[in-house]
């Protein structure tokens, strides 16, 4: 598993970005939405930084999910989406 992690590639975050959307749309709750945007800015800030550590691009991701499934939240329920 560890070898797995110490190869993570941009590519494998847009990857998982646009699993997780595709995801959306069979399980609709604007959950796994939020998940698949932190997923595509990691891949992006991966490719631009170049030399992140796997640590790093998973901390990110989590980081960035809650975040972004927070705000998210936020925004539908203020704006009589949710």
């Amino acid at each position: 598993m560890m070898g797995l992690l110490g190869e993570l590639q941009p590519w494998h975050w847009a990857v998982l970005g646009i699993v997780l959307l595709i995801l959306e749309v069979f399980a609709p709750g604007v959950f796994f939405m939020w998940m698949g945007i932190a997923a595509g800015i990691v891949a992006l800030f991966s490719w631009l930084i170049g030399d992140m550590s796997w640590q790093a691009q998973v901390l990110a991701f989590a980081g960035l999910s809650l975040v972004s499934v927070v705000l998210g939240r936020w925004w539908l329920s203020h704006h009589g989406m949710a």
